[in-house]
């Protein structure tokens, strides 16, 4: 028998995913720009670039959203073949060269890649299992996937303030806890679900405080 947590039922409904959720860039706009309050700050995109230092040829971005990576590779690595790539054709609408595409299915050959992309969006994903065996398949021998995700404590002092609304609302003392889709692929389980198919992982933590005025 084999017991599974409360959570791993819970997956991002798809069309709403490539509707509401990514439909444009707005949304996730707007939760980017919560870390403009972090301190320190990290330049996620300059560390993908550091990361990338060596690499050459094709660099696919699987769902590379609003194509913030995208353009700072560009940018910075104009001898790299960027892929851009995401479920969401709208939110897609704005990047030169980007190609509608799931993580679970790549239409990418095997072994061609110098790098694979997959930055905060497989915990979206509902096998993770066979989109981690995709990133691994088109990759080229010596290629990397780089992959990012959340702690399993982040953001945890909204917790109570969740509760305390939810509870508002439902006229009772305190409210049910919040469903996070993030917890199925966080930095705790990542080194577990990653290790089935590759050999080395290396982790870069990347701790700050988020403090809104």
């Amino acid at each position: 028998m084999t017991a599974r947590p409360p959570h791993d039922h819970l997956v991002t409904d798809r069309s709403l995913l490539s509707t509401k959720a990514y439909g444009t860039g707005q949304h996730l706009a707007a939760r980017q720009s919560l870390y403009r309050w972090q301190t320190p700050s990290h330049d996620l995109p300059g560390i993908v670039v550091n990361e990338l230092t060596g690499v050459h040829g094709a660099v696919a971005d699987v769902g590379c959203g609003n194509g913030k990576f995208v353009a700072r590779l560009r940018d910075d690595r104009p001898d790299l073949n960027v892929l851009p790539m995401d479920v969401s054709y709208g939110i897609l609408s704005a990047i030169p060269g980007a190609a509608v595409a799931d993580v679970q299915q790549l239409p990418i050959a095997d072994g061609v890649l110098g790098a694979a992309l997959a930055l905060h969006m497989l915990y979206h994903v509902e096998d993770q299992s066979q989109a981690v065996r995709e990133l691994r398949r088109v990759l080229a021998p010596g290629g990397i996937a780089i992959v990012s995700t959340n702690s399993q404590t982040d953001k945890r002092e909204l917790e109570q303030l969740w509760r305390r609304a939810a509870g508002d609302v439902l006229g009772i003392q305190e409210g049910p806890a919040r469903v996070q889709l993030s917890a199925r692929f966080t930095l705790e389980n990542a080194p577990t679900i990653l290790g089935t198919v590759f050999g080395e992982i290396r982790t870069i933590p990347l701790p700050g405080v988020i403090e809104v005025t």
